[in-house]
């Protein structure tokens, strides 16, 4: 009999921790679509902005390279830069070093974009502040400590270098036969949320911290990250991509939510 019932409750112990997995993401879309109630206008502007301005610098980034080949090539001969048949070491050299810079810039976008989504699920009356994307570069002053002093040029790159190296990371860890991605994107899923909330984290300790605040959490953002993205997914597929304008504000917002409950937490 005890045996019975060792069994059985061990049973109840196991059904529950399961249906815990797919109960707890539930609830954060529930409360996401909640913090959305009246927001959606807003909220859909601000990933479009972000969305647009990011595109607008990748773009001008990536053009530099091509004219700047154009230009040496002209100089010091085709060979040079485009090679005989496809473009040479330097020329991808350039456009590497382009989208690195780029991404140095973008990584301020993303935290402007990151404290509207914190703001929101904190309950706090988020605005639409473009001028923030402008602080170090308001006047002539300000351009000059940014970007050419030390402490300057650091407070202003650093986040857009963490985003980079954090994007690096879990591409390459995908390219390793898939599962080093899937823990690199579970270990560092709050690195985005941490460099918001603190803008003087540095890039290893924002990894540390993610990766020891993510402990004993892993299999409910694993679980997380499965259900949301598959139904962003097919919500997308079954509109033909027109409900990406609704599934990225909600995606980026449920993403906040999960970061802020579990840091309320501890």
């Amino acid at each position: 009999m005890d045996l019975n019932k060792n069994i059985r409750d061990t049973q109840a112990d196991l059904n529950k921790k399961v249906f815990s997995l797919y109960e707890y993401p539930f609830k954060i879309i529930k409360d996401s679509f909640n913090h959305l109630k009246g927001r959606w206008g807003v909220t859909i502007l601000i990933c479009l902005s972000a969305s647009v301005i990011n595109s607008l610098v990748l773009a001008i980034a990536s053009s530099i390279p091509f004219l700047a080949g154009y230009l040496l090539s002209f100089i010091l001969g085709d060979d040079f830069v485009f090679g005989v048949k496809a473009p040479s070491i330097f020329f991808y050299f350039l456009l590497l070093t382009a989208i690195f810079l780029a991404n140095l810039v973008m990584g301020r976008v993303f935290i402007w974009q990151n404290k509207f989504m914190l703001d929101t699920v904190r309950g706090k009356t988020p605005k639409l502040e473009f001028d923030s994307l402008l602080d170090g570069l308001r006047n002539k002053e300000e351009i000059m400590e940014t970007l050419f002093t030390k402490k300057g040029f650091v407070q202003f790159t650093r986040s857009g270098l963490i985003f980079a190296v954090l994007g690096i990371v879990i591409y390459f860890g995908y390219i390793a036969i898939i599962v080093p991605g899937i823990l690199f994107s579970i270990w560092y899923a709050f690195v985005p949320f941490l460099i918001t909330d603190d803008l003087n984290i540095n890039l290893s300790e924002s990894f540390q911290r993610s990766k020891q605040q993510t402990k004993g959490h892993r299999l409910n953002i694993f679980m997380f990250q499965v259900i949301l993205g598959s139904l962003a997914i097919i919500s997308i597929a079954i509109t033909f991509g027109f409900a990406f304008i609704l599934v990225d504000p909600f995606v980026r917002i449920a993403n906040a939510k999960f970061y802020d409950e579990h840091i309320s937490s501890q």
